[in-house]
């Protein structure tokens, strides 16, 4: 039984977001890919919060130096942001800001993977921060599509419902990867194994940037 604060659904809640599903249609394929790319991304995202504590107890590296993981590749996304906010803007184009979310999500994945078997603490340090840049960087795309992209397939009607649900993947992810992480964590495999979280979700994310396809409001 549900009790005090929980949240339960009424039948005015559902009326406010069928409008969103009954316009759907065929588009529904290419808004559930960006769901799905935003939920896996903060799931990978997730596994990443746990980069300084690696770097620290794993790899031996300094507060300062750990502290630093994710700056290059945030300074790249703030410029990136803009850019890709203006082209979208401008041509209402996305497939390729998407592709290269997923793609730099990948490759991300696949170094912070190899840090496992890295040789000495100075390579995987390296592989530590070289991961971390490209993931960093594709939350450029992360900040536009999510929540620009609903504006364009979807009637006006059901846009409030479609933006709620994609903030709801965000959170829903952050929140698992927790979970996991934490699990992983206290597990045989040690921080090692959160890092290799990302390889399963980057996958997922790859194949829904290969479904997605562009297409404007009716």
């Amino acid at each position: 039984m549900m009790t005090g604060a929980t949240p339960m659904i009424t039948p005015s809640m559902v009326k406010a977001v069928r409008p969103f599903f009954a316009n759907m249609e065929r588009k529904a394929i290419f808004y559930v890919c960006i769901l799905l790319l935003m939920f896996f991304y903060s799931v990978v995202n997730g596994a990443g919060n746990y980069g300084p504590t690696y770097a620290q107890e794993a790899l031996g590296a300094s507060s300062q130096i750990a502290g630093l993981i994710n700056v290059p590749g945030m300074i790249v996304a703030v410029i990136l942001t803009t850019v890709f906010g203006n082209y979208a803007s401008k041509t209402g184009r996305y497939e390729g800001m998407v592709m290269i979310w997923a793609a730099g999500a990948v490759v991300g994945g696949v170094l912070w993977a190899l840090m496992g078997a890295a040789p000495t603490s100075s390579v995987g340090l390296l592989l530590l921060f070289a991961g971390a840049f490209p993931l960093a960087t594709v939350n450029s795309v992360n900040q536009i599509a999510p929540y620009t992209y609903p504006m364009t397939i979807l009637q006006p009607q059901g846009l409030a419902a479609g933006l709620a649900f994609m903030g709801l993947a965000g959170a829903l992810g952050s929140t698992i990867a927790g979970g996991i992480c934490a699990a992983l964590m206290n597990g045989a495999g040690g921080l090692a194994a959160v890092f290799k979280v990302p390889l399963v979700c980057e996958a997922v994310m790859l194949v829904c940037a290969v479904l997605f396809k562009d297409i404007r409001k009716q």
